[in-house]
């Protein structure tokens, strides 16, 4: 099974802990995971190339499916803490030279102004839905900014000399942007799920098996490795920094990311309904009649392969 991914964060934990650990070795399974963007993805999972994606919906993944390829949210990946609990979290941040110090945001500074997004085409997809919604709060639309397509280290680079009022940011760059007393977390997801997601193409779709013996593998190394303070259990940290490269005094900081062991897909069909009505409101999809939800999520595997690891 090899998997596109544009990046590698985590909370891809999970199969990277399950790649790490040898878990998938002894379930023979073959996991490989391709480092490479939605676009030059999405291709090689039709033509079976690649078998699936760990990405965040997207606008590209809802045309796909509309051409008619079997491509599905089969299990979440992770679920985010609150912002009362920290606010080292994913998302759209701020220059302060653009949004000021008060305990408000004052938006009205990013009028006119770059905002870096890792997604193409730029100001779509579900972290443009976020923005929209703090923008609004404020009266103000997608409209009233200009966009850039950024990620990862030049992202957080351009917001800190303000080539950008706000950029996306995610694991690793989020963390370094909360000691940044220059940077605020402009909005991020609501707790639960969030769209990260397996989505899993056609040759996967044609082998369902397969597919449940890897969720019930990483069910078990997400109970075994990642529940609670993960970030205190010394296994856990040595093989996460190995799979991320990352060293490991960072990877024991901070609040830890939930992972449910059974993948629970409850909430999933209200977020990609709502996503999918969002996005073609602003006219970025090439089509005017939705896809039937049932055609972007299937929730049997992930529930089957709970059964089997609770049997």
């Amino acid at each position: 099974m090899t998997l596109a991914a544009g990046q590698l964060i985590e909370g891809m934990a999970p199969v990277l802990l399950a790649i790490e650990s040898g878990a998938f070795d002894e379930a023979n399974l073959d996991v490989k995971i391709e480092p490479l963007p939605t676009a030059d993805a999405l291709p090689q999972i039709a033509q079976r190339r690649l078998d699936g994606q760990m990405t965040s919906f997207s606008t590209a993944n809802f045309n796909m499916a509309n051409s008619g390829m079997n491509l599905r949210w089969v299990m979440p990946l992770y679920e985010l803490p609150s912002t009362e609990e920290t606010e080292e979290l994913p998302g759209y941040w701020a220059n302060i030279r653009y949004v000021g110090t008060g305990d408000e945001l004052d938006l009205s500074g990013l009028k006119g102004q770059l905002i870096a997004t890792p997604v193409a085409p730029a100001g779509t997809g579900a972290g443009a839905k976020l923005l929209e919604k703090s923008l609004t709060e404020q009266g103000m639309t997608l409209d009233d900014v200009k966009w850039t397509v950024l990620s990862g280290a030049d992202s957080l680079a351009s917001l800190e000399n303000g080539a950008v009022a706000a950029a996306w940011l995610s694991q690793p760059f989020e963390r370094m942007a909360a000691k940044d007393e220059n940077l605020r977390l402009l909005g991020t997801y609501e707790p639960g799920v969030n769209g990260s997601a397996l989505l899993a193409g056609p040759s996967l779709g044609d082998r369902p098996e397969v597919l449940k013996r890897f969720m019930m593998v990483v069910g078990d190394v997400s109970e075994k490795y990642l529940q609670g303070n993960y970030r205190g259990n010394p296994e856990t940290v040595r093989l996460l920094a190995a799979a991320l490269d990352q060293d490991e005094a960072s990877l024991r900081e901070g609040v830890p990311l939930t992972f449910d062991p059974t993948l629970s897909m409850d909430g999933a069909d209200t977020y990609v309904e709502e996503l999918q009505e969002w996005t073609m409101a602003q006219g970025n999809l090439e089509y005017d009649t939705p896809v039937p939800t049932d055609r972007l999520v299937d929730t049997e595997t992930v529930a089957a392969a709970a059964a089997c690891r609770q049997g």
